[in-house]
């Protein structure tokens, strides 16, 4: 069953996302080369409870929360290594606060990057913000994923199908699926309605979205060892339209096409 939640319980979700968001501005300012992997996630979890919020992942998994570096698909583990120059670090937060839940993820650069990475990086915030830019109230929850399919197409890549959106609010995964590409037998069983809150989030990466599983039983890593980038949002949708609450809780219309990736935080204190 699909959740609907009123402005007042999707007001709470996105103070959630805000607290996501302002992690990944502190990301920002402490991504550098040098930290190690397992130091980073150590400190987000402790930006994170010292402003109220618990992060929150799937049971079982063996750290707060998911880092992806390079080739790593999904569900990475924070390792005993130091970043370096050229990395492509995805960082993947659930915060939970007062019992209610966000999820979004971003994928940082350690400067200086090769050329193809930073087009990968512009394609995925591209891919990701056309999807919700796509959503609109009455039309079939599939247009997101129709629309992640035509992008990804028209940048020469592929999304990892395994993969897909979910609802949010009360639990970390709830329903509906938000499928990353087109699918006909799917695409009219879901309208999409004023109270659904779910997310985003596009895998992508240049050459086959082909994967295979750690030992580890949880990590996903690309099988040509190719870059990945991902930027997940929280979408909420109001009576008038989609509003990405992990992203200055912004109206999806307002959604840049291109990010500023020199500095994507900036006015962040000016907009939250």
């Amino acid at each position: 069953m699909i959740r609907l939640y009123t402005k007042i319980e999707q007001q709470l979700v996105k103070n959630c996302a805000l607290l996501i968001q302002k992690s990944f501005a502190y990301v920002n300012t402490i991504l550098k080369p040098g930290l190690y992997q397992t130091e980073l996630v150590q400190k987000i979890r402790r930006f994170v409870e010292h402003r109220g919020g618990t992060l929150h992942v799937i049971r079982g998994f063996p750290q707060p929360l998911c880092l992806c570096v390079n080739e790593v698909v999904a569900h990475g583990v924070a390792q005993e290594i130091q970043f370096k120059p050229g990395d492509l670090v995805t960082v993947d937060i659930s915060v939970k606060m007062n019992g209610w839940i966000a999820d979004a993820a971003w994928t940082f650069g350690i400067p200086p990057l090769e050329y193809f990475d930073e087009v990968l990086l512009r394609n995925a915030w591209l891919i990701t913000a056309n999807a919700i830019k796509s959503i609109e109230i009455g039309k079939p929850l599939n247009t997101v994923g129709a629309s992640i399919e035509e992008n990804v197409d028209f940048c020469g890549m592929e999304v990892f199908k395994e993969f897909s959106g979910h609802g949010v609010g009360k639990e970390l995964h709830e329903a509906p699926s938000v499928l990353h590409y087109k699918n006909d037998l799917l695409s009219n069983r879901v309208l999409i309605k004023p109270g659904m809150v779910f997310t985003v989030e596009p895998i992508v990466k240049f050459g086959k979205s082909e994967m295979q599983r750690l030992p580890n039983g949880f990590t996903y890593v690309s099988k040509d060892n190719r870059k990945t980038a991902q930027f997940e949002h929280t979408v909420a949708i109001q009576e008038d339209g989609a509003h990405v609450l992990s992203y200055f809780g912004c109206n999806a219309s307002n959604l840049p096409h291109l990010l500023q990736y020199s500095d994507p935080f900036a006015s962040l204190s000016e907009r939250t």
